[in-house]
């Protein structure tokens, strides 16, 4: 739900403050909101369905933020080593 917007150079301020949702036939997944009652703030992403099932889950906004960061690093490295990987 993040990843275009952390590749494109979004900050997590930015990401925190929009209160992005993605709802479609895969998944239901918004930053912020209510899960079982329980309010969740914009540091949160609560995916609601995945799969036409219903999960409930919350992971914070941060660590998926920083995972993509990382990942992209990762990414840069080895095309600057000339290895011509290349990951979509």
């Amino acid at each position: 739900m993040i990843k275009f917007y952390v590749l494109r150079g979004d900050t997590y301020e930015d990401l925190k403050s929009g209160y992005m949702g993605e709802h479609g036939r895969d998944f239901s997944a918004s930053i912020s909101g209510y899960i079982c009652g329980k309010n969740y703030g914009n540091d949160k992403i609560l995916v609601n369905e995945l799969n036409g099932k219903k999960v409930n889950a919350v992971f914070s906004l941060r660590e998926i933020f920083n995972e993509i960061k990382r990942g992209y690093r990762q990414l840069v490295l080895f095309e600057k080593k000339g290895k011509g990987l290349r990951i979509a």
